[in-house]
């Protein structure tokens, strides 16, 4: 439970996480901030860019359909012609669940580790397009 506290802390300001090219261009509190900086961000783009972004929640894992304390949520979108649009494709939209095992098998020290670590996560989740919707995917399986 510790564990999760200091995840919490650390990440306090990525609950929003937008990547591009498996680089953080924005990380935010808020969906509605994080996309009207987006907008603004590519607005000037004529070429369709393509984003993943990765929202984060905490839960007490207690649930039937909890399959643990943190869920990472991956999206796909498309910037074209002013407007962000959601993707929906299969195999890299999603949930990921981190469960309490890898909580107590890999401890967290800071901020930067955390981070490494939600990249390497995308990035196979990019390049293998493995989420299987509907179902608990625990990151065991990702890394």
């Amino acid at each position: 439970m510790e564990q999760i506290k200091s995840i919490k802390n650390f990440l306090i300001e990525y609950r929003i996480i937008f990547l591009k090219d498996n680089k953080i261009i924005l990380h935010d509190i808020s969906k509605t901030n994080s996309k009207k900086i987006i907008l603004k961000k590519y607005k000037s783009r004529k070429k369709q860019v393509e984003l993943t972004r990765i929202e984060i929640s905490y839960h007490t894992g207690a649930k039937f359909y909890q399959g643990g304390p943190i869920q990472l949520n991956f999206k796909q979108y498309i910037y074209q012609n002013n407007k962000l649009k959601l993707i929906k494709s299969y195999g890299n939209t999603g949930s990921i669940w981190i469960n309490k095992k890898f909580l107590q098998r890999n401890y967290f020290k800071n901020k930067k580790k955390i981070l490494n670590t939600l990249l390497t996560l995308s990035k196979n989740v990019n390049l293998k397009k493995n989420i299987k919707i509907p179902g608990i995917n625990l990151i065991t399986n990702f890394l």
